[in-house]
């Protein structure tokens, strides 16, 4: 009985995992962003098979392929209804795609494709992506191209596609190639693709990887060259025991003679063997100060009649977050520890320490922060504002100057809070506060902000 029960169980398990593959898609492209962010409610199963289709015909022909297959088509469509010797030049583009399929099935590469890419990257820069190529088969690969099936919106290529023109049978090859991220974010490297095009160029036989990679594209800066910090007397004892220890905690002071309960790891003994009598070395406690880095997230929307709803970037945002990661590279690099806020509808709080994985974590978090449509700076609850200003002194990546961050600065000052004020726009206000830094957003991502 329980043999029958499942039997009958595992074609509907089959049909389940076939369907959740169908509405997944196919891994080596990219799905539509209208497409990939509906995870809930109706799934189209045409728009999905549309979908399939066209992965299918740019995974098997090339692009010299298609424009044959294009022209067979509309020949063959011609002779149909006028008939004609024309036909003749259908049959002969035909017989040229069957043998290269024939001759390329016999020698269709079967690989193992094992993609280096680094998890962390700054948007602009090239990036060297390592492959290595390795043949199953004991015949060779031939005319092999790497990831020839490039649909990442987010990727330029910096050279020609990375390609070996043959693979011995039982063999490896290395290959490496140059990209570039465009733009901030958090993108999926669809897996791996090698491509033959053997014999004629027309059909192409692709292996597939089977692992996607997470990418984090953080913000391009230029590192500073010096940094004027708004100064408050607060120190941060108790910052010690949140951050990450580097060495000891303990900065040393002075010796003095040695008294009763003193720790004896801390005798000095060359001075002790000089003087005839115990020595110790004192420490003191090491003062850290903690310094908050506010970003400004409010991007309003452009009103117009027709506006398709396609996510647009913001230099302004952009500029600011590219000289919040100065800035946090720059402290990283001191003694200090970075608090960063981006203020939103949610305030998101990142508390850094002193290890070197610190900036790291700054870096995915800026690379990660989305433009926000709401303004929530005059929204600020009263904790925040409290955590600020126990922290002491901040510094304020605004993108404009109003009412609602006039309010927030005098706020911060009146809890005794120094604040740095940096105003990111192209346009600068009218009655900006005195001591406030008006920075061009072009400048900024140019890498001309050397000095604050």
């Amino acid at each position: 009985m329980k043999f029958f029960i499942s039997a009958l169980k595992n074609p509907f398990q089959r049909l389940k995992r076939l369907e959740k593959g169908f509405f997944e898609g196919p891994s080596w492209i990219d799905k539509p962003r209208w497409l990939s962010r509906k995870k809930k409610g109706y799934r189209s199963p045409t728009v999905y098979l549309f979908l399939w289709v066209y992965a299918c015909y740019s995974r098997l022909f090339t692009i010299p392929g298609r424009l044959m297959a294009s022209a067979a088509f509309l020949i063959i469509l011609y002779g149909a209804v006028l008939g004609g010797p024309i036909r003749t030049l259908a049959f002969a583009l035909i017989a040229v795609l069957c043998v290269d399929f024939i001759f390329g099935f016999v020698f269709r590469p079967k690989l193992r494709i094992d993609r280096k890419v680094p998890c962390r990257i700054r948007a602009g820069e090239p990036i060297k992506v390592e492959y290595e190529i390795s043949n199953i088969r004991s015949l060779p690969a031939w005319n092999i191209h790497i990831d020839t099936i490039r649909q990442q919106g987010w990727l330029n290529l910096e050279a020609d596609v990375a390609s070996v023109d043959s693979i011995p049978g039982k063999s490896r090859a290395y290959i490496r190639s140059y990209l570039q991220a465009r733009a901030r974010g958090e993108y999926t490297f669809n897996p791996p693709t090698a491509s033959s095009a053997f014999p004629f160029g027309i059909l192409k036989w692709t292996c597939v990887g089977r692992e996607r990679q997470q990418i984090l594209v953080y913000p391009k800066f230029a590192p500073l060259n010096s940094l004027e910090l708004p100064v408050s007397p607060r120190f941060q004892r108790e910052g010690m025991n949140l951050a990450s220890k580097v060495g000891e905690s303990l900065e040393f002071h002075a010796c003095r003679e040695f008294r009763v309960g003193d720790n004896p790891k801390h005798i000095h003994w060359p001075t002790t063997a000089r003087k005839n009598e115990l020595v110790i070395r004192e420490y003191q406690e090491e003062h850290l100060s903690r310094i908050a880095l506010l970003v400004d997230t409010y991007t309003p929307e452009v009103n117009k009649f027709f506006t398709l709803k396609i996510k647009r970037e913001s230099p302004e945002l952009e500029a600011a977050l590219s000289i919040t990661t100065a800035l946090s590279h720059h402290l990283a690099r001191g003694d200090h520890i970075v608090d960063i806020f981006a203020i939103g509808p949610d305030i998101y709080h990142f508390k850094g320490g002193r290890s070197l994985a610190q900036f790291d974590q700054i870096l995915d978090i800026l690379a990660c922060i989305e433009p926000n449509k709401k303004d929530a700076i005059a929204d600020l609850e009263t904790e925040v504002l409290e955590e600020i200003a126990g922290i002491g002194s901040a510094v304020l990546a605004l993108l404009r100057w109003d009412e609602p961050r006039k309010r927030l600065v005098e706020e911060l000052r009146e809890q005794g809070v120094a604040v740095k004020i940096l105003i990111i726009n192209d346009s600068p206000p009218s009655r900006a506060p005195m001591g406030s830094v008006i920075l061009s957003p072009e400048d900024i991502l140019e890498g001309k902000v050397r000095d604050l």
